[in-house]
């Protein structure tokens, strides 16, 4: 299947959904469809995209999921109405600096491309809910991603990680945060002012200790810290009373913060994993968390 260039002709159009074509190309024409709103070009061959479509001025979500794009045009910065961007599973190395105007964008997918760093001034995008960023090859986050105000969901899984910035705790609405299959060590205390985080998975990293901060958190009901390096927990666990599921299993942990100050204060605790770890004695008090399901031990 191939598209002509006579499809600018079509000034009617809204919706254009050509995935699973096996399409190589799109012409310059496509500029022409300016009334689109919506355009899903999934799973299929295109390599690059042509300048055209920065002419598609009322492009709401754009869906380029599945390709083997190796850049974009920088013409893309001129999709003012875009509020949804997916690029997953492509082959970007490099961003356009242009992306900083799409300044209603909501939604941004980037996971599984090959990705070494974020476009600079990409904090302009401050419309920006959710941001995946996983399976590239990023080893640090820019500063400014505590600028992201309205980001509620931010994905940077299996990357090259060794630090995170600590202006992720300017981030005022965010809910879940994943940083999963990294190569952190530590974590800034300024992590306890994201008091609206909900989710943070930090499996298989190399962290040795948590700051107490973390024990701010009282919204948190999932931590994930499965495959680190962990050898103590932070005394005040049991501040953490919204805790679902608990995951610290393949770590060095030879004893739990004891008393209800500690992780007898998990009351809605319904998942522990504590498989893999040194552990010579548990906290009495664990018998008391009455809505534990799941108990893995060594």
């Amino acid at each position: 299947v191939t598209l002509p260039d006579t499809i600018k002709h079509l000034t009617d159009l809204t919706n254009l959904n050509i995935g699973y074509n096996k399409l190589s190309s799109i012409p310059q024409g496509i500029g022409g469809c300016t009334a689109l709103t919506e355009a899903d070009l999934q799973h299929n061959r295109l390599t690059t995209l042509p300048p055209g479509i920065g002419s598609l001025n009322n492009l709401i979500k754009f869906n380029l999921i599945n390709n083997a794009l190796n850049k974009l045009p920088a013409s893309i910065g001129s999709l003012e109405s875009l509020t949804q961007l997916s690029l997953r599973d492509n082959q970007l190395s490099i961003l356009p600096a242009s992306m900083n105007m799409l300044v209603n964008v909501q939604v941004v997918s980037l996971s599984s491309n090959r990705l070494y760093e974020l476009p600079p001034l990409i904090e302009d995008l401050t419309m920006l809910k959710v941001l995946t960023i996983s399976d590239n090859n990023l080893s640090t986050l820019p500063a400014k991603i505590g600028n992201f105000r309205s980001l509620t969901q931010l994905a940077v899984s299996n990357n090259q990680l060794s630090e995170i910035p600590a202006t992720i705790g300017n981030l005022p609405a965010i809910q879940q945060l994943w940083l999963d299959h990294n190569a952190l060590e530590s974590l800034p205390p300024s992590i306890g002012r994201c008091v609206t985080l909900e989710e943070l998975n930090l499996d298989h990293n190399n962290l040795r200790s948590l700051p107490t901060s973390i024990c701010q958190l009282t919204a948190l009901r999932e931590l994930w810290l499965h495959d680190n390096e962990l050898e103590s927990l932070p005394p005040l666990m049991g501040n953490l009373k919204q805790l679902r599921t608990m995951t610290l299993s393949h770590n060095q942990l030879s004893t739990l913060p004891e008393g209800y100050s500690g992780m007898g204060g998990c009351v809605e605790l319904a998942e522990l994993w504590l498989k893999g770890n040194p552990l010579k004695r548990l906290p009495t008090e664990l018998a008391n968390l009455s809505k534990l399901k799941v108990l893995l031990l060594p």
